[in-house]
């Protein structure tokens, strides 16, 4: 019974079509910049990314060998390889013009039932500050939502999932600019595939299993 039950589970989950917003699959808008002076290098490029703009900064805050950052966007990849010792703060923003001004999205990150943001990485060579930032136009004023935590170093591909409920009351059903803020370690090189607005795999379960019952009434 518990086999037969799995297995219409199985079935359940494989036909239902789970909704994502993707932020950034990195396929276009591709470009690249190298810095080895303390400062900021940037870029403003357009694509399908969420908004049709991508503004991608770094600013190298320590280099002690006059080792190389260099940045790489393209072919569904984010590159970000720091030399020996390089520390550098890298930021992905969407929700602005080609010029820098604000593009309010006003996107629905909720829609469908999403309820976390996933940042894809395909690997990360030492402990990286994350910060997520949102925020909201409302009159003349703005709304903000900030989570931040530390991303261990991992070799494989790997997903961080930052829940909705980090960012409280903020109204994630219109946002207007995301921000991604990456510290690494000194000298640690990071790569990402994607960013996406997803279901929890909670969520996911639940409509699996709820399928799943669904389709045990209609075999009655």
């Amino acid at each position: 019974m518990l086999k037969g039950t799995a297995i219409v589970a199985a079935a359940a989950l494989g036909s239902l079509a789970f909704p994502a917003v993707v932020i950034d699959s990195f396929t276009s808008g591709p470009f690249s910049y190298s810095r080895s002076t303390l400062g900021t290098s940037s870029v403003r490029v357009s694509g399908t990314m969420l908004g049709g703009t991508r503004w991608t900064l770094s600013n190298v805050t320590a280099n002690p060998s006059g080792s190389t950052l260099t940045v790489n966007v393209g072919s569904g990849v984010a590159t970000f390889n720091a030399g020996d010792g390089l520390v550098h703060t890298s930021e992905l923003r969407y929700g602005y013009t080609l010029g820098g001004g604000l593009a309010d999205l006003n996107a629905n990150l909720t829609s469908g039932g999403l309820s976390a943001l996933k940042v894809s990485f395909l690997e990360n060579t030492g402990n990286l500050n994350l910060l997520v930032q949102l925020r909201r136009t409302v009159g003349s004023s703005a709304q903000w939502g900030t989570y931040s935590t530390v991303v261990a170093a991992q070799s494989t591909p790997f997903d961080v999932l930052v829940p909705y409920s980090v960012f409280g009351s903020f109204n994630l059903a219109d946002v207007d600019q995301v921000i991604l803020r990456f510290t690494n370690q000194a000298g640690a090189d990071y790569k990402l595939g994607s960013v996406e607005a997803v279901p929890e795999p909670a969520t996911i379960a639940a409509l699996g299993l709820g399928a799943a019952a669904l389709l045990r009434r209609r075999r009655r």
